[in-house]
């Protein structure tokens, strides 16, 4: 006998039920565990590649669908054949599989953020980290491409002297903050700090982020002019202190450069290799030559555009390149309201 109602059934009831069950061919029927064990076998592997080799939010949504069709054909063959199809476990199987390949996945890119974080973020800005951070396999891939940047070298002179005659404390305190200063003047124009040599400082626009040459070379001379005017800042604090004061000169080019990691297996750095960093070294070395501050080339001005103080100082030949290069040099006031007739 049964309760239905608080009643007890009469078992002959539930016999005659049973038997018109029978007749009519409608009696439900429970697939064999074979089934059952199938269904979580395709629903997990399913699961598995499609989280494994697509993206993962594109790999979620086709486990979940899996699932809700695997759901729909149970459904069906309820009512269609009166077959009673396992739900709960094959979707569990499936669900747990989601969940531990999610959780894998978004730990790894968690993981290779701060790994990018930890490359590059003592030399951009929060802006072009963000740009990063959105394609973070991009940059700790070993193959480089060849993308148009812009070069920036600076230089003091007279440091070699005064790291001879200074005690390393004063020099450590002197060099930590033109350092911590010159790179803030690159930040701010969004540039990326390649590295240190010394009291030397190369830093490049375009290496990273979306690519943008004129703004990059715009954005290069701006930082170059205020890399000048905050080392005057420097220098009036340093005399008030009785510090020596310093002098920079900076060169700045643009072109065609590979881009990506460079090394061996025990050091590895993300930099740019090409001609466009030989020519702007150069270029902070004829600075002596002319007596000028900031040496750029015809393809720096001509990518920045109007807006930038500069006097052509005519073609000149660089040692270790072919043929001859025009070069300007830049006015540390930035953009010109109006230039006499030496500057254009």
């Amino acid at each position: 006998a049964a309760t239905r109602g608080g009643d007890l059934t009469p078992g002959v009831e539930l016999h005659a039920s049973l038997l018109a069950a029978l007749r009519r061919g409608n009696l439900v029927r429970v697939t064999p565990w074979g089934v059952t064990a199938a269904a979580v076998l395709l629903l997990m592997g399913l699961a598995a590649g499609a989280m494994a080799w697509l993206p993962w939010r594109v790999g979620l949504a086709l486990g979940m669908l899996g699932g809700g069709l695997y759901a729909l054909v149970g459904f069906q063959l309820f009512s269609w054949a009166h077959l009673s199809v396992n739900l709960a476990t094959p979707l569990l199987a499936l669900s747990l599989t989601l969940v531990m390949f999610l959780g894998v996945t978004l730990w790894g890119e968690e993981r290779e953020k701060r790994q990018v974080r930890a490359t590059f973020g003592r030399y951009v800005s929060p802006k072009v980290m963000e740009k990063i951070l959105k394609d973070p396999v991009r940059y700790r891939s070993a193959s480089a491409e060849r993308r148009q940047v812009t070069v920036l070298f600076m230089d003091l002179t007279g440091f070699t002297g005064f790291v001879e005659g200074s005690e390393p404390e004063r020099v450590q305190a002197v060099l930590n903050a033109y350092l911590r200063e010159m790179t803030a003047c690159i930040m701010a124009e969004d540039g990326i700090l390649d590295k240190y040599i010394g009291d030397g400082i190369m830093a490049v626009w375009g290496s990273l982020g979306d690519a943008d040459p004129a703004r990059d070379a715009g954005r290069a001379l701006r930082a170059a002019g205020a890399m000048q005017s905050r080392l005057d800042d420097l220098n009036r604090a340093w005399a008030a202190a009785g510090q020596p004061r310093f002098s920079a000169r900076i060169g700045v080019h643009s072109g065609e450069a590979l881009v990506g990691n460079f090394g061996s297996e025990l050091q590895v750095n993300f930099t740019v290799v090409g001609d466009v960093v030989n020519t702007a070294s150069r270029l902070e070395a004829l600075n002596k030559e002319h007596g000028t501050r900031i040496l750029t080339s015809s393809d720096t001005l001509n990518l920045a555009g109007a807006g930038v103080r500069a006097q052509d100082l005519g073609e000149t030949a660089i040692r270790g390149r072919a043929g001859v290069l025009r070069i300007f040099a830049v006015s540390t006031g930035g953009a010109a309201a109006a230039a006499d007739s030496d500057w254009a």
